[in-house]
Protein backbone atom coordinates (compact mmCIF):
# COMPACT_ATOMS: atom_id res chain seq x y z
CA UNK A 1 0.00 0.00 0.00
CA UNK A 2 1.46 3.24 -0.78
CA UNK A 3 1.74 6.47 1.53
CA UNK A 4 -0.86 8.28 -0.21
CA UNK A 5 -3.26 5.91 0.76
CA UNK A 6 -2.00 4.92 3.86
CA UNK A 7 -2.85 9.04 5.12
CA UNK A 8 -6.09 8.40 3.22
CA UNK A 9 -6.84 5.57 5.66
CA UNK A 10 -5.39 7.41 8.46
CA UNK A 11 -7.94 10.09 8.14
CA UNK A 12 -10.80 8.36 7.43
CA UNK A 13 -10.15 6.90 10.58
CA UNK A 14 -10.63 9.67 12.07
CA UNK A 15 -13.74 11.30 10.57
CA UNK A 16 -16.75 9.36 10.93
CA UNK A 17 -18.86 10.48 7.71
CA UNK A 18 -16.09 8.27 5.48
CA UNK A 19 -17.61 4.46 5.57
CA UNK A 20 -14.93 3.38 3.14
CA UNK A 21 -12.36 4.04 0.92
CA UNK A 22 -12.29 2.73 -2.82
CA UNK A 23 -8.91 2.38 -5.17
CA UNK A 24 -9.11 2.12 -8.55
CA UNK A 25 -7.35 2.23 -12.23
CA UNK A 26 -3.61 1.35 -12.66
CA UNK A 27 -2.60 1.03 -8.54
CA UNK A 28 -4.93 -2.08 -8.83
CA UNK A 29 -3.78 -3.07 -12.81
CA UNK A 30 -1.27 -6.25 -11.81
CA UNK A 31 -0.30 -6.09 -15.93
CA UNK A 32 0.98 -1.99 -15.09
CA UNK A 33 4.38 -2.12 -13.38
CA UNK A 34 4.17 1.63 -10.73
CA UNK A 35 6.69 4.58 -11.09
CA UNK A 36 6.53 7.91 -10.26
CA UNK A 37 4.45 9.19 -12.46
CA UNK A 38 1.22 6.60 -11.61
CA UNK A 39 -1.55 8.37 -9.88
CA UNK A 40 -3.85 7.44 -7.13
CA UNK A 41 -6.91 7.13 -7.90
CA UNK A 42 -9.03 7.00 -4.59
CA UNK A 43 -13.07 6.85 -3.68
CA UNK A 44 -13.98 7.81 -0.51
CA UNK A 45 -17.30 6.73 0.41
CA UNK A 46 -19.58 8.53 3.00
CA UNK A 47 -22.48 8.84 5.00
CA UNK A 48 -22.90 12.08 3.65
CA UNK A 49 -21.17 13.74 0.93
CA UNK A 50 -21.98 16.96 1.37
CA UNK A 51 -20.50 16.76 4.77
CA UNK A 52 -16.81 16.17 3.42
CA UNK A 53 -14.67 19.47 2.37
CA UNK A 54 -12.74 18.31 -0.89
CA UNK A 55 -10.44 21.37 -1.05
CA UNK A 56 -9.18 20.17 2.67
CA UNK A 57 -8.69 16.57 1.68
CA UNK A 58 -6.65 17.70 -1.37
CA UNK A 59 -4.56 20.22 1.26
CA UNK A 60 -3.68 17.00 3.19
CA UNK A 61 -0.97 16.15 0.56
CA UNK A 62 0.90 18.90 0.05
CA UNK A 63 0.35 22.36 -2.35
CA UNK A 64 -1.67 21.58 -4.62
CA UNK A 65 -0.33 23.22 -8.51
CA UNK A 66 -3.20 22.58 -10.61
CA UNK A 67 -6.54 21.65 -9.51
CA UNK A 68 -9.40 20.16 -12.22
CA UNK A 69 -12.49 20.13 -9.95
CA UNK A 70 -15.64 17.79 -11.96
CA UNK A 71 -18.83 16.51 -11.21
CA UNK A 72 -20.91 13.58 -11.97
CA UNK A 73 -23.80 11.44 -11.91
CA UNK A 74 -22.59 8.54 -13.69
CA UNK A 75 -18.62 7.95 -13.23
CA UNK A 76 -19.41 4.35 -12.72
CA UNK A 77 -22.87 4.30 -13.89
CA UNK A 78 -25.56 5.97 -12.32
CA UNK A 79 -25.01 6.99 -9.18
CA UNK A 80 -27.80 7.93 -6.35
CA UNK A 81 -25.67 11.26 -5.54
CA UNK A 82 -23.88 13.25 -7.36
CA UNK A 83 -20.04 12.72 -7.11
CA UNK A 84 -17.49 15.35 -6.46
CA UNK A 85 -14.05 14.87 -8.34
CA UNK A 86 -10.53 16.48 -7.79
CA UNK A 87 -7.69 16.05 -10.31
CA UNK A 88 -4.97 17.28 -8.60
CA UNK A 89 -1.26 17.84 -9.17
CA UNK A 90 0.97 18.45 -6.88
CA UNK A 91 4.83 19.39 -7.10
CA UNK A 92 7.26 16.80 -8.59
CA UNK A 93 4.76 14.01 -10.06
CA UNK A 94 2.43 13.16 -7.35
CA UNK A 95 -0.73 12.97 -8.83
CA UNK A 96 -4.45 12.52 -6.77
CA UNK A 97 -7.67 11.81 -8.63
CA UNK A 98 -10.05 12.03 -5.34
CA UNK A 99 -13.90 11.42 -5.46
CA UNK A 100 -16.00 11.93 -2.99
CA UNK A 101 -19.81 9.68 -3.31
CA UNK A 102 -22.35 8.25 -1.49
CA UNK A 103 -21.97 5.22 0.24
CA UNK A 104 -24.92 3.73 -1.63
CA UNK A 105 -22.89 4.12 -4.62
CA UNK A 106 -20.64 1.50 -3.35
CA UNK A 107 -21.81 -1.71 -5.02
CA UNK A 108 -21.91 -0.24 -8.40
CA UNK A 109 -18.54 1.67 -7.94
CA UNK A 110 -17.33 -2.35 -7.57
CA UNK A 111 -19.44 -3.82 -9.62
CA UNK A 112 -18.62 -1.12 -12.76
CA UNK A 113 -15.26 -1.82 -13.50
CA UNK A 114 -12.84 -5.07 -12.30
CA UNK A 115 -10.12 -2.44 -11.56
CA UNK A 116 -12.08 -0.82 -8.50
CA UNK A 117 -11.55 -2.42 -5.14
CA UNK A 118 -12.41 -1.56 -1.73
CA UNK A 119 -9.05 -1.25 0.31
CA UNK A 120 -10.57 -0.34 4.32
CA UNK A 121 -13.79 -0.09 5.58
CA UNK A 122 -14.90 1.36 8.96
CA UNK A 123 -16.31 -1.71 10.57
CA UNK A 124 -13.36 -3.79 9.33
CA UNK A 125 -10.56 -1.81 8.64
CA UNK A 126 -7.38 -2.70 6.36
CA UNK A 127 -9.03 -5.13 3.63
CA UNK A 128 -6.96 -8.40 1.41
CA UNK A 129 -6.37 -6.62 -1.41
CA UNK A 130 -8.66 -9.07 -3.63
CA UNK A 131 -7.88 -10.18 -6.88
CA UNK A 132 -8.41 -7.30 -9.26
CA UNK A 133 -8.51 -7.51 -13.33
CA UNK A 134 -8.33 -5.46 -16.34
CA UNK A 135 -11.02 -7.78 -18.01
CA UNK A 136 -13.91 -4.54 -18.00
CA UNK A 137 -10.96 -2.57 -20.31
CA UNK A 138 -10.43 -5.49 -22.74
CA UNK A 139 -11.17 -4.59 -26.45
CA UNK A 140 -13.44 -6.98 -28.13
CA UNK A 141 -13.18 -7.92 -31.98
CA UNK A 142 -15.15 -5.86 -34.21
CA UNK A 143 -18.21 -6.93 -35.76
CA UNK A 144 -17.90 -7.79 -39.60
CA UNK A 145 -19.67 -4.80 -40.42
CA UNK A 146 -17.61 -2.26 -37.69
CA UNK A 147 -14.71 -4.11 -39.22
CA UNK A 148 -15.68 -2.26 -42.41
CA UNK A 149 -17.00 0.80 -40.93
CA UNK A 150 -13.43 1.68 -39.41
CA UNK A 151 -11.44 0.89 -42.50
CA UNK A 152 -14.21 3.46 -44.82
CA UNK A 153 -13.63 5.46 -41.92
CA UNK A 154 -9.70 5.25 -42.32
CA UNK A 155 -9.49 6.01 -45.65
CA UNK A 156 -12.32 8.87 -46.02
CA UNK A 157 -10.53 11.08 -43.97
CA UNK A 158 -6.97 10.04 -45.26
CA UNK A 159 -8.58 11.77 -47.87
CA UNK A 160 -9.38 15.02 -46.21
CA UNK A 161 -5.85 15.08 -45.48
CA UNK A 162 -5.05 14.92 -48.87
CA UNK A 163 -7.92 17.65 -49.25
CA UNK A 164 -5.79 19.92 -47.04
CA UNK A 165 -2.39 18.99 -48.19
CA UNK A 166 -3.83 20.23 -51.87
CA UNK A 167 -5.18 23.35 -50.49
CA UNK A 168 -1.91 24.20 -48.50
CA UNK A 169 -3.81 24.43 -45.11
CA UNK A 170 -1.37 22.78 -42.68
CA UNK A 171 -3.73 23.09 -39.96
CA UNK A 172 -7.06 21.35 -41.20
CA UNK A 173 -4.26 18.58 -42.86
CA UNK A 174 -2.48 17.85 -39.56
CA UNK A 175 -5.66 17.20 -37.14
CA UNK A 176 -7.59 15.34 -39.99
CA UNK A 177 -4.39 13.23 -39.82
CA UNK A 178 -4.10 13.18 -35.70
CA UNK A 179 -7.66 13.27 -34.94
CA UNK A 180 -9.56 11.08 -37.12
CA UNK A 181 -6.47 8.81 -39.16
CA UNK A 182 -3.47 7.98 -37.00
CA UNK A 183 -6.21 6.94 -34.59
CA UNK A 184 -8.24 4.59 -36.81
CA UNK A 185 -4.48 3.23 -37.39
CA UNK A 186 -4.21 2.76 -33.44
CA UNK A 187 -7.56 1.40 -32.99
CA UNK A 188 -7.00 -1.39 -35.95
CA UNK A 189 -4.00 -1.87 -33.93
CA UNK A 190 -6.20 -2.63 -30.71
CA UNK A 191 -8.12 -5.01 -32.23
CA UNK A 192 -5.45 -7.21 -33.83
CA UNK A 193 -3.98 -7.57 -30.34
CA UNK A 194 -7.12 -8.90 -28.73
CA UNK A 195 -7.89 -11.04 -30.96
CA UNK A 196 -4.21 -12.64 -30.94
CA UNK A 197 -4.33 -12.51 -27.38
CA UNK A 198 -8.05 -14.32 -27.54
CA UNK A 199 -10.10 -11.05 -26.22
CA UNK A 200 -7.82 -9.90 -23.48
CA UNK A 201 -5.90 -6.83 -24.63
CA UNK A 202 -6.35 -3.63 -22.80
CA UNK A 203 -5.09 -1.00 -25.30
CA UNK A 204 -4.95 1.93 -22.34
CA UNK A 205 -5.52 5.39 -22.12
CA UNK A 206 -5.27 7.14 -25.07
CA UNK A 207 -3.68 3.49 -26.52
CA UNK A 208 -0.42 3.53 -24.25
CA UNK A 209 -0.37 -0.06 -24.61
CA UNK A 210 -0.28 -0.27 -27.93
CA UNK A 211 2.52 1.14 -28.10
CA UNK A 212 3.98 -1.28 -25.83
CA UNK A 213 2.91 -4.09 -27.71
CA UNK A 214 4.26 -3.14 -31.44
CA UNK A 215 7.40 -4.14 -33.15
CA UNK A 216 10.20 -1.59 -32.56
CA UNK A 217 10.22 -1.15 -36.04
CA UNK A 218 6.44 -0.60 -36.33
CA UNK A 219 7.22 2.36 -33.58
CA UNK A 220 9.91 3.61 -35.21
CA UNK A 221 7.48 3.93 -38.32
CA UNK A 222 4.81 4.65 -36.05
CA UNK A 223 7.06 7.94 -34.73
CA UNK A 224 7.84 9.09 -37.93
CA UNK A 225 4.19 10.10 -38.87
CA UNK A 226 4.25 12.67 -35.83
CA UNK A 227 6.85 14.91 -37.86
CA UNK A 228 4.23 17.41 -39.47
CA UNK A 229 5.73 20.91 -39.21
CA UNK A 230 5.26 21.49 -43.29
CA UNK A 231 3.16 20.35 -45.44
CA UNK A 232 6.15 18.56 -47.43
CA UNK A 233 6.56 16.21 -43.98
CA UNK A 234 2.91 16.00 -43.38
CA UNK A 235 2.21 14.68 -46.88
CA UNK A 236 5.22 12.07 -46.11
CA UNK A 237 3.37 11.41 -42.73
CA UNK A 238 0.34 10.10 -44.21
CA UNK A 239 1.96 8.11 -46.73
CA UNK A 240 3.88 6.31 -44.16
CA UNK A 241 0.38 5.66 -42.19
CA UNK A 242 -1.07 4.35 -45.45
CA UNK A 243 1.59 2.05 -46.07
CA UNK A 244 1.35 0.75 -42.21
CA UNK A 245 -2.29 0.84 -42.31
CA UNK A 246 -2.51 -1.42 -45.50
CA UNK A 247 0.36 -4.15 -43.59
CA UNK A 248 -1.88 -4.16 -40.63
CA UNK A 249 -5.78 -4.87 -42.50
CA UNK A 250 -3.93 -7.76 -44.08
CA UNK A 251 -2.58 -9.50 -41.10
CA UNK A 252 -6.02 -8.10 -39.07
CA UNK A 253 -8.51 -9.60 -41.95
CA UNK A 254 -6.41 -12.87 -41.68
CA UNK A 255 -6.85 -13.37 -38.38
CA UNK A 256 -10.34 -12.13 -37.62
CA UNK A 257 -11.12 -13.92 -40.72
CA UNK A 258 -12.80 -11.30 -42.72
CA UNK A 259 -13.17 -10.41 -46.10
CA UNK A 260 -10.96 -6.74 -46.42
CA UNK A 261 -13.81 -4.64 -48.43
CA UNK A 262 -13.37 -3.95 -52.39
CA UNK A 263 -13.51 -0.36 -52.23
CA UNK A 264 -9.77 -0.74 -50.32
CA UNK A 265 -7.62 -1.07 -53.45
CA UNK A 266 -9.15 2.08 -55.65
CA UNK A 267 -9.30 3.99 -52.48
CA UNK A 268 -5.80 3.39 -52.00
CA UNK A 269 -4.84 3.92 -55.59
CA UNK A 270 -6.85 7.02 -55.47
CA UNK A 271 -4.86 8.55 -52.30
CA UNK A 272 -1.47 7.40 -53.73
CA UNK A 273 -2.25 9.34 -56.95
CA UNK A 274 -3.32 12.53 -54.60
CA UNK A 275 -0.20 12.29 -52.79
CA UNK A 276 2.46 12.14 -56.05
Amino acid sequence: MNEVLTKFIGLAQKNTNILAIGLEGSQNNSHVIPDAWTDTDVTLFTHDPEKEDGEWWIQQFGQPVIVQRLQSTNLFGPSHHLWHIWLTRYEGTLRIDLKIASAADEAAYVKADHLNAIVWRRQTGELEPHVTSPESHFVSQPSPAEFEAHITEFYWCAGNVAKGLARKNLVYANEQLNQLVRPELLKMWAYYFTVKKQGKFDAGVSDKFVWVALTPEERDELAQSYDQTTLAKTRVSLRKLLKLYQQLLHRSAQVMAYEIPAFVAPAEKQLLEWLA
